[in-house]
């Protein structure tokens, strides 16, 4: 019970310094309202100065700021010809083509087979640094290390060439198949 009578008497003090710090920090110039919002600005107009009166600078007395005669608002924006719109495109250009709705199958490359991921891995890194697209599919306990896929047969022999005399490997041929995109 005391426990939360004090807990409730430091809640109070808080929020009491918090708005007293509040009050003083908004309007520290000692004004007891608060600042008026700042009218929306105005777009910038080029406007002429007004002619100065010719009178003797003994004569004229200052004019208090309040009682300057206010700003005209700037004139309507020249009218603008409205932007025709663009045509629709014809119903050829709408419809883009549809990509296949089966599997495609395109040359590759099985380079080999690991039980552990890590030197699935490593030989990926390799072949890769040979500027050769690869990855690495599981296939039930093993980790088969893949170069491809090709557009065409030819890129896919000259990959392999390129394997068996660069890391001393002899990949086999075979068809990778490309899924269908969900």
């Amino acid at each position: 019970m005391v426990k939360k009578v004090i807990g409730s008497i430091g809640l109070v003090v808080g929020l009491g310094a918090a708005a007293l710090f509040l009050y003083f920090f908004l309007f520290q110039n000692g004004d007891s309202q608060p600042p008026a919002p700042s009218p929306p600005e105005q777009p910038q107009v080029a406007a002429r100065p007004a002619p100065v009166p010719a009178v003797p600078p003994e004569t004229a007395t200052p004019a208090p700021r309040e009682s300057l005669p206010p700003v005209p608002a700037p004139s309507a924006p020249p009218a603008v010809a409205p932007v025709p719109a663009p045509e629709p495109p014809s119903a050829e250009e709408k419809i883009p083509p549809l990509p296949p709705l089966e599997p495609t199958e395109k040359p590759g490359l099985l380079v080999k087979k690991f039980r552990r991921y890590q030197d699935a891995a490593k030989l990926l890194e390799k072949i890769k640094k040979q500027q050769i697209p690869g990855f690495i599919r599981r296939e039930g306990n093993y980790y088969e290390v893949w170069a491809g896929p090709f557009a065409e047969p030819q890129e896919a022999e000259q990959a392999r060439k390129s394997l068996r005399a660069a890391l001393k490997i002899s990949p086999k041929k075979g068809k990778l198949e490309i899924p269908v995109p969900k």
